[in-house]
């Protein structure tokens, strides 16, 4: 980051008591936490900004949040470093934050589409909408049969059915 304001690497310091070395660390570091934990480093950031905007006019905007999220980023590595050293359990160490994502990634993949059984009623909706039913219609009636699905999901798969059977009449 180029810096025009004189001193101002001096006040960073002074601000987030580290050094540039510590702050590239802090930086490495955000790329292990989570995205919420990463969006409430930036709002205790945009927090530090309004707080200290008066007080440190050397600074631009820009530089006060920068501040205000590694200090954020150092408050959350301190927190890992009690959990991991002292085995708080309040705390929650950054192994078992990755734990729980990839666990929490696990069950997004397992979990069933919400159109999963659509295909075995393609052929129905077919007929529904050579007959002039409405897409709403045709949501409506799946619903009944426990298929949660959008109008434009079945209008997709329409399409796709349409295209197919237009690619193949075309085919020699």
């Amino acid at each position: 980051m180029k810096l025009d304001v004189p001193g101002a690497i001096k006040e960073i310091d002074r601000l987030t008591a580290t050094t540039a070395s510590q702050r590239a660390t802090l930086l490495k570091y955000t790329a292990k936490l989570t995205d919420e934990l990463v969006i409430k480093a930036f709002r205790k950031a945009d927090n530090f900004y309004y707080d200290t905007r008066n007080s440190h006019k050397k600074l631009n905007r820009v530089m006060l949040q920068y501040c205000g999220f590694v200090r954020a980023i150092k408050e959350y590595r301190h927190l890992d470093t009690v959990a991991i050293h002292r085995k708080c359990d309040d705390v929650a160490s950054i192994e078992e934050v990755h734990e729980a994502r990839s666990k929490a990634a696990m069950l997004q993949r397992a979990k069933p589409r919400k159109s999963a059984g659509l295909d075995l009623y393609l052929p129905d909706l077919v007929k529904f909408k050579e007959s002039g039913y409405s897409l709403r219609d045709m949501v409506d009636y799946l619903k009944q049969r426990n298929i949660t699905v959008s109008h434009e999901t079945i209008r997709r798969k329409l399409n796709e059915i349409r295209n197919k059977e237009q690619d193949q009449s075309t085919e020699p």
